[in-house]
């Protein structure tokens, strides 16, 4: 016959209302000697806290004045009236792995942890999710260490294996008796079945102190037995998947290390000097992860006769991955961890995204990659983000981490058949030059349609042709991927989408100002056109490529492209396109100050185009009046000019083009600024620059601006002057629109020198002739000279006055600028007026009228 079972002896409960009757206190005259609440009292002496914290305890005895003996009973008495050396876990029991050397850069999530802690003391349980070696396990074993004075009965850690090479994920059983064990359960002990070991879990657990460390879950399932009631009790658990089901977990997500603390562990870890400039590129070459940078920091130090530069260059010229394996520890093992527990789905998703040239992609693009509805494409996406395989880079935007980029391309090349990377590449490459179309018809709808490259249109597409706005809005997000795909398909031979796809691009870049992007696309276009014989492709690319050049002051080059494209356009008979390439040319000789070759190729692009539709006609001829009038301006035809601006006005509002109007306004505002009518010029100019600011044209923006600029200087407003002009050149400067650039300039040395900053207005002005020698724009040295001779006059400095207009004529009368020949003749003039030599004065004023005469402008309208 066994012993029965001993009685339990009697809770703290019983305990405490029995030594607080023989004190003689009240429930609340105890509450006030040990500053606990009445509240709490009353709860522990109702046995509704089983299991009181034990600085309340202490406290509560302190308040008592309990002896020795008495005050280690009614502790014991939280245990269950188990003696200090029975109980399960013992005060300062610590499981936790040791911290990891070089911990930083998680200041912000150790302090939102200590927040949450202070805010939510009764059973905190926090998940900390991220991809693969982001270092949650080092972030939650650091919190856990800096928590131990504070949970004074322990500190537990499991590895719930749940990516770990080799192992299976530990399953609730296992993972409780390990945790029994640790709070002192002798084996013999725990229950056979889950519940009960959950349950006996959750008793030992009550009442007590502790942390709690569940590292590396798999799932919601694997960790949710394994939580306590414990109010005094905090969990944190880490998983490469966020536990979107695990209740009341409140969840923390762990991103790569901000750079300077980047830089800081990897100093730490190798032992190298922080000033070491390589560190900078290592760091980036291992994508700002930690785990990378600990394994690349590793290798150094251990490798006596290796510098930073070493590793840098073998990181570099290797794939990074190869290099970022040190013993049992290696990025790629641990991506690949997290690949191999995908779906089959979710891993063809991984390997074809991350073989495309996107570097953020959404729901759409994805939908035409895996040829799958935009409702699989949402949920494919938003399970690859749960697993920290993708990234939420914005609203409805991803993107792969570098490294994981790299990991999801060498599984491609490794699973996936040739035919079905490269036509996940087509799908791509069709649903950009579809959208990508769609979105150019509402910036120039007068376009000449041509035959598209697409094999296949796209199931689901955004909405991008409804409006101006809608259409740049994606073309603004997609603008680095669309580049991005230009030169992919162009070094792997999908030629005619490469010069499609710049055509399609080329109002965007055309309104928004992107040179360099316009220019970079069309050069690979070029190539690509010409690589594959199609001439209508070269010669519609040359000539979009000359007018970006010509934009950014480069003639030469933009003359050769607009000639080539003519004489493809010729042997192809191509009617449009020749009227095209004639244009153009005569807009580049324009630039180099041949204004009657400029007007005879400007007056044969006016020949009638009959093969197009009649609203593609007339949107052409509109640009082409507007082009020769330009010419005319320029030779002293203001009247002409005028004629040809308002004929092509009637065009362009007809058609609705409001971006034409605005640049026809502009350049109308230049006439009336001619012929002296400045009242109409800033009408013109202000009409100009509402319509750009409200389509986001920044070229006519900054040129509108500029033109302001120059009427206010007109008249006598140098204030108003400069604050526009500087406005215009901040413009200018971000698009790169360097010709114009020096115009602007020039008139910021006058507005500066009308109110008397001469330094000032000469640092504008050799700014302005140093960019106009930069472009070899001739003209546009002219203007300048001629406006820097009016300024050092007024700073009665007549010798430097008389050398700039003096150059400024001879350099007019080479390239035929009649308006500046009367203007150079007018401020020498004035230089000869000022040195008292009125015979030269009267010859040089004589010149000046006749030019003027010959113009038909009144004298001195073009002050």
């Amino acid at each position: 016959m066994t012993d029965p079972d001993p009685q339990p002896a009697p809770g703290v409960d019983a305990f405490l209302r029995a030594a607080r009757q023989a004190a003689g206190l009240s429930q609340e005259e105890l509450a006030e000697r040990s500053g606990m609440s009445v509240r709490n009292i009353r709860n522990i002496e109702r046995g509704h806290i089983a299991r009181p914290r034990r600085s309340s305890l202490e406290a509560l005895a302190d308040a008592l004045e309990l002896a020795p003996e008495q005050r280690n009973t009614l502790i014991e008495q939280r245990r269950g009236g188990r003696a200090a050396d029975q109980s399960s876990l013992l005060p300062g029991r610590n499981f936790l792995p040791r911290r990891v050397p070089g911990f930083t850069g998680r200041g912000a999530e150790l302090d939102r942890l200590g927040r949450l802690i202070e805010s939510e003391p009764g059973g905190l349980v926090c998940s900390v999710d991220g991809m693969a070696g982001v270092g949650k396990t080092a972030l939650v074993v650091q919190a856990a260490h800096a928590l131990a004075p504070r949970f004074p009965d322990g500190l537990l850690y499991l590895d719930l294996h749940g990516y770990t090479p080799g192992e299976r994920p530990l399953g609730p059983q296992a993972a409780l008796a390990v945790l029994l064990r640790q709070v002192g359960v002798p084996g013999e002990r725990t229950p056979q079945e889950v519940s009960d070991r959950a349950a006996l879990w959750r008793r030992e657990m009550a009442g007590l102190q502790a942390v709690v460390v569940l590292d590396n879950a798999a799932t919601e399932e694997q960790v949710a037995p394994l939580l306590t009631d414990s109010a005094g009790c905090v969990t944190l658990v880490t998983s490469r998947r966020r536990l979107i089901g695990l209740d009341g977990a409140v969840p923390i997500s762990l991103g790569t290390l901000p750079g300077d603390h980047a830089r800081e562990l990897f100093t730490v870890v190798a032992g190298s000097d922080p000033a070491d400039a390589a560190i900078e590129q290592i760091v980036v070459r291992c994508a700002q992860l930690p785990l990378a940078i600990r394994i690349a920091a590793a290798r150094l130090r251990h490798r006596p006769s290796w510098t930073p530069a070493d590793l840098l260059r073998r990181l570099s010229d290797r794939n990074p991955l190869s290099e970022l394996d040190a013993g049992d520890q290696s990025v790629a093992s641990a991506f690949g961890m997290s690949y191999q527990q995908l779906s089959p789905t979710l891993r063809r998703a991984f390997r074809l995204l991350g073989v495309q040239p996107m570097t953020t992609f959404d729901s759409y693009a994805t939908a035409a990659v895996l040829s799958v509805t935009l409702e699989s494409a949402d949920r494919i996406l938003e399970e690859l983000v749960d697993v920290h395989l993708v990234e939420q880079s914005g609203p409805d935007r991803y993107q792969f981490h570098d490294l994981l980029r790299i990991h999801a391309r060498g599984a491609a090349e490794a699973e996936e058949a040739t035919d079905e990377r490269r036509e996940s590449t087509r799908r791509l490459l069709d649903y950009f030059l579809h959208v990508a179309m769609e979105a150019g018809r509402p910036l120039d709808p007068y376009r000449r349609e041509y035959e598209l490259a697409i094999t296949r249109i796209p199931a689901a597409v955004p909405q991008v042709a409804e409006s101006d706005h809608a259409a740049l809005a994606w073309l603004e997000i997609e603008r680095t991927n669309l580049l991005a795909v230009i030169e992919y398909a162009a070094a792997e031979g999908w030629d005619t989408y490469v010069w499609q796809l710049a055509w399609a691009l080329r109002p965007f870049y055309d309104l928004r100002g992107y040179q360099e992007d316009w220019i970079t696309s069309h050069e690979l276009a070029a190539v690509s056109a010409r690589r594959s014989a199609d001439p209508l492709g070269e010669g519609i690319t040359l000539s979009n490529l000359s007018q970006v050049l010509r934009r950014v002051g480069r003639h030469a080059e933009g003359h050769e492209r607009a000639l080539r494209s003519l004489e493809l356009a010729v042997e192809s008979g191509d009617l449009f396109g020749q009227a095209v390439a004639r244009s153009e040319l005569g807009q580049v000789h324009r630039l180099a100050g041949e204004y009657e070759v400029a007007a005879r190729y400007s007056m044969d692009a006016l020949t009638p185009i009959l093969d197009e539709p009649s609203d593609v006609r007339r949107h052409a001829k509109a640009i082409y009046l507007s082009n020769l009038a330009v010419v005319y301006e320029r030779l002293g035809r203001y009247q002409d000019g005028l004629r040809l601006f308002l004929s092509a006005m009637s065009l362009f509002g007809a058609l609705n083009d409001r971006d034409n109007q605005g640049l026809a306004l502009r350049y109308l505002g230049i006439i009336h600024t001619r012929l002296g009518d400045h009242r109409s010029a800033m009408a013109c100019f202000t009409k100009s620059l509402g319509i750009a600011r409200d389509l986001g044209d920044r070229l006519t923006e900054g040129r509108a601006l500029g033109g302001l600029g120059g009427v206010y200087l007109r008249l006598d407003r140098p204030i108003d002057a400069v604050s526009c002009l500087q406005e215009s050149l901040a413009v200018l400067r971000a698009i790169n629109a360097r010709p114009d650039q020096v115009t602007t300039l020039a008139t910021l040395g006058s507005a500066h020198g009308r109110l008397a900053r001469y330094e000032e207005s000469f640092r504008q002005y050799r700014l302005a002739l140093q960019l106009a020698g930069e472009l070899d724009a001739v003209d546009l040295r002219v203007e300048i000279l001629n406006t820097m001779g009016a300024t050092h006059l007024a700073g009665a400095n007549v010798e430097d006055s008389r050398r700039c207009h003096e150059e400024a004529l001879q350099l007019a009368v080479g390239i035929g600028l009649r308006f500046e020949q009367a203007k150079a003749h007018r401020g020498l003039g004035r230089c000869a007026t000022h040195q008292d030599d009125s015979a030269a004065a009267a010859r040089h004023l004589q010149q000046e009228s006749i030019i003027w005469q010959d113009l038909g402008v009144p004298a001195g309208s073009t002050d």
